[in-house]
């Protein structure tokens, strides 16, 4: 509501018609009406052209009838993925005599030469009694070997000698890979050994036995499998095949 005109002098009164004015409601505003919020245009999608699929070509019946193979039986059988397994060679088994510096370094190694045989020597037993005490991993690795070996002598029906010359298999511990047979030296073996070699040495005694072996087996091919350099060198020199340990 607007306010009277205040009065030009002091004390002087309001008149009463400037009071009555101020009272009279003013008119009101014209509102405007509200207007609607437009709407978004909504796109028109362009007409889509038609595609033109062309037909594809058949085979014609002369090619038909004339055998002529088509594009989609022209291809040639997938290869499969799995390669055959070779044939092992025909022959003997070889027999490999194994130094003890060979059951030393890997305890397995006896289940590791596949369809072949293994001989020990007398002497490899008793090189590998004298390394088993000790906490070193060779002594561990010669324990694992007596254990091995006293499993596979315990699955003969008997301990003769008999059975025993004739090869403990190699599987019957339950080693599938190994298809050959574990030979002990059952009985004493002289091979005469040239002149300037101790007979004594360990190593020539195992030196002795190859060159038995090969004597009593002549269609048979004995290897002496040994870590040791020297003693393949020595093996070489007296005509002895020799052949280092590498299946690790």
């Amino acid at each position: 509501m607007p306010l009277p005109k205040p009065p030009a002098q002091r004390a002087s009164r309001l008149d009463a018609n400037a009071y009555s004015a101020s009272l009279t409601p003013s008119k009101p505003r014209a509102v405007a009406p509200p207007v609607a919020p437009a709407l978004p245009a909504t796109p028109t999608a362009a007409p889509s052209a038609e595609v033109l699929r062309l037909p594809t070509p058949a085979a014609s019946p002369a090619a038909t009838r004339s055998g002529l193979p088509t594009k989609a039986a022209s291809k040639a059988p997938a290869k499969s993925a799995a390669a055959k397994r070779s044939r092992k060679p025909a022959g003997e088994p070889k027999l490999f005599v194994l130094d003890t510096n060979v059951l030393m370094h890997d305890p397995m190694s006896l289940f590791r030469f596949e369809e072949h045989d293994v001989f020990l020597p007398m002497i490899t037993l008793e090189e590998l009694d004298g390394h088993k005490k000790g906490m070193t991993e060779v002594a561990r690795n010669v324990r694992q070997v007596s254990r091995e070996l006293d499993q596979l002598a315990a699955s003969l029906k008997s301990s003769g000698i008999e059975e025993m010359s004739k090869g403990l298999p190699l599987a019957g511990t339950g080693h599938r890979e190994a298809e050959g047979k574990l030979f002990f030296q059952t009985e004493l073996i002289d091979a005469p050994l040239p002149q300037g070699l101790p007979q004594g040495k360990a190593d020539n005694q195992i030196l002795g036995v190859v060159q038995a072996l090969k004597t009593h087996y002549p269609g048979r091919e004995v290897v002496l499998v040994s870590k040791d350099i020297n003693m393949r060198i020595k093996a070489r020199a007296l005509g002895l095949p020799a052949e280092d340990y590498r299946n690790d």
